[in-house]
């Protein structure tokens, strides 16, 4: 027997969904008001405290958008410190994940020792050349010995510091890249700790954990992962 299906024809008020929209703070805010169904926005402030909350604990983890990024700093002949006012980028990041400097066309790898103990080192004792220690702390990078030329430093830089987030209308990579994991997490704290919904809570961390394994399987996928590459270091 054959089955016939009856279509209504086209939607012609049907809206048209636009690629590349950029996700704002806003947008995450209203959707989760509107996926809990809260319409008196009685739960307002702590859906907003759970967004902030999502993005900082999702932070941890170098996605490909707040992964190692690398930065080149020149030094200067009898200095041993350097902050954002000899590099910019030190002031964008929280950590060193490496460190690395060229000299004479070779690459030597640095040793990390405490950034306080590395200043004072300097000041009292100092010694110059080949730096070959570096220490890192309240965004300052603490080189020694102390270089007796200029030799360039090369940081790789994780996970990525992104801007803080000063309007509601403002883009975030963490809307744009990681929408639906910022949702779900967000959702999972309140459904666990203001709601009280045991069930609910559940779904949304499993929501949470399927996002966050696909944007790390994306990582790997833009990094390359599973092929060998030639490198110099």
């Amino acid at each position: 027997m054959p089955i016939v299906v009856t279509t209504g024809g086209p939607m012609d008020n049907m809206a048209i969904l636009s690629r590349g929209e950029t996700l704002t703070y806003r947008d995450m805010v209203d959707q989760i008001s509107d996926e809990l169904d809260d319409t008196n926005d009685t739960y307002l402030p702590q859906i907003q405290n759970a967004v902030l909350a999502a993005i900082r604990f999702c932070a941890r983890e170098p996605f490909y958008f707040n992964r190692n990024r690398e930065a080149v700093l020149a030094t200067k002949p009898g200095y041993s410190c350097y902050d954002a006012r000899d590099n910019a980028t030190l002031a964008a990041f929280g950590s060193i994940h490496a460190v690395y400097c060229e000299a004479d066309g070779q690459i030597f790898a640095l040793k990390r020792e405490p950034a306080e103990d590395l200043e004072l080192l300097a000041g009292s004792n100092v010694m110059m050349g080949l730096p070959c220690l570096y220490g890192f702390f309240g965004q300052k990078l603490c080189l020694y010995p102390v270089p007796d030329k200029i030799y360039t430093i090369r940081l790789l830089l994780n996970p990525a510091a992104l801007p803080a987030i000063k309007s509601a209308a403002e883009a975030s990579p963490w809307f744009t890249e990681a929408f639906d994991l910022i949702k779900a997490r967000a959702k999972y704290d309140i459904y666990k700790d203001i709601l009280k919904d045991a069930p609910l809570a559940a779904a949304a961390f499993n929501d949470f954990r399927e996002q966050w394994a696909a944007l790390q399987a994306e990582t790997s996928r833009r990094a390359g992962a599973g092929r060998l590459r030639a490198t110099q270091f």
